[in-house]
């Protein structure tokens, strides 16, 4: 039943096409001059298949070794294959090389039970858990998951935090906190993050786009901006960031996963019954990520 070398290159030839189609459509109904909810999904389910089917599976090597050592590295191939808040090469280290060989230890990065201990456990009225989580829903990847995969490719610096507290997720609010109270590691995660990591994507989507549609369409003004494409960008920010929340996230929560103190030897019976719960696990809804208080 596996399919021969062309049936994957045409099939991958497919999926970048209507990848692509989505995104060319997208961005010409976003600079019409006006608000599009049909711009922002386009828009917005283009990045999630850049994400969750081209890079995810490029990354992983699913569509060859070959493919996995070219795909979106470097800034020209960045903007080429994945221009997301999540820097290829942060990806590669932090769910690659450390999540899925340690799947629910608590060395894993992407443990979302145990990242999200302090919702369940604040002393808050459950519609306020809830607005919390919606938050969350709307920016976690470049709120979360930028800054918690590139350090991984910090942690060997001089000053790092120890192995104990890398463990801790390092979100946005406690990477600037950090950096303002003088401490140097987080200072240098801090640069590379805004310069290398959210520049290019902030750039060019949430800056360039308005401002050569808004010089195209005649907008007044010493700097010509075109706030309707902005906003269709930030609309497709919020569809996609929420739609990757809802088939991610919510897939590695609920009250029903392992959790491991401890981690267990690569390619053994135990190693490979953690990793099957990883890909039968089904979908379970944010309800259990707020409630489960089990571990």
């Amino acid at each position: 039943m596996k399919p021969t070398q062309d049936e994957d290159v045409k099939h991958l030839g497919q999926i970048q096409l209507s990848t692509t189609a989505l995104g060319v459509a997208g961005i010409a109904l976003a600079v019409q001059g006006s608000l599009s909810m049909l711009a922002m999904f386009a828009f917005g389910y283009y990045k999630y298949a850049k994400f969750a089917i081209l890079a995810h599976h490029s990354l992983h090597g699913g569509w060859g070794r070959d493919r996995r050592g070219w795909f979106a590295q470097g800034l020209s191939r960045r903007v080429i294959d994945w221009l997301d808040w999540i820097f290829p090469m942060a990806w590669i280290a932090e769910h690659n090389k450390v999540h899925h060989y340690c799947l629910n230890e608590d060395a894993d990065p992407d443990f979302v039970e145990r990242n999200t201990e302090f919702v369940q456990q604040m002393k808050l009225p459950m519609l306020v858990k809830y607005a919390i989580v919606a938050f969350f829903m709307v920016t976690w990847k470049w709120f979360y998951y930028a800054s918690n995969t590139l350090k991984l490719l910090h942690a060997d610096r001089i000053n790092a935090p120890s192995k104990k507290e890398m463990k801790e997720a390092i979100t946005l609010t406690t990477l600037l906190s950090q950096a303002v109270r003088g401490n140097p590691w987080y200072r240098g995660l801090a640069a590379d993050l805004f310069i290398r990591v959210l520049g290019p994507p902030l750039c060019m989507h949430f800056i360039a786009l308005p401002v050569v549609f808004g010089i195209v369409r005649g907008c007044g003004g010493m700097l010509p901006f075109c706030w309707c494409t902005f906003l269709n960008m930030v609309g497709a920010e919020v569809i996609t960031n929420v739609h990757a929340f809802c088939t991610i996230v919510t897939n590695h929560a609920g009250s029903d996963p392992w959790w491991f103190d401890s981690g267990c030897q690569e390619d053994t019976a135990e190693f490979y019954l953690r990793a099957s719960w990883e890909a039968q696990h089904s979908l379970q809804g944010v309800i259990p990520l707020i409630t489960s208080m089990d571990t």
